[in-house]
């Protein structure tokens, strides 16, 4: 990895390819990488939005990579600080290129949490799973 890191996610995707965002190196970290198993080697492939680790990374039937939550943990003034993220962000492998939808329309009761942007509905439902 050009970055090392840790609590970050590591998703394979149908063309061989690993993508592997976010986790923590002493701080949350943004930046995203592919790696190609037939090579071997790591390459940057942009930055989320937050810096997240703990979060959740799902391929999506499109084969883009949704990641969702987890926590951003930056410098605060006396000690680490963090904050618990809602916020996701969308991983496109054709064209490596990351996006955050503008709302983030949570839900209640239970119900699964709809994304949406300006042009797109996600289809893609996310299952909450309750303990």
């Amino acid at each position: 990895m050009t970055n090392g890191r840790d609590f970050h996610s590591a998703t394979l995707l149908p063309s061989g390819d690993v993508v592997i965002a976010g986790g923590n190196s002493f701080f949350s970290i943004s930046s995203v990488e592919l790696y190609n198993q037939t090579s071997g080697t790591f390459t940057g492939a942009g930055s989320l939005s937050t810096p997240r680790h703990f979060h959740t990374a799902t391929l999506l039937p499109s084969g883009k990579v949704l990641f969702v939550g987890g926590v951003n943990e930056f410098s605060g003034q006396e000690s680490p600080e963090f904050s618990v993220l809602w916020s996701a962000g969308l991983f496109d492998p054709n064209s490596t290129v990351l996006s955050s939808p503008e709302a983030w329309v949570l839900s209640a009761s239970g119900t699964p949490p709809l994304f949406l942007t300006t042009d797109t509905v996600w289809a893609e439902t996310l299952l909450t799973a309750e303990g």
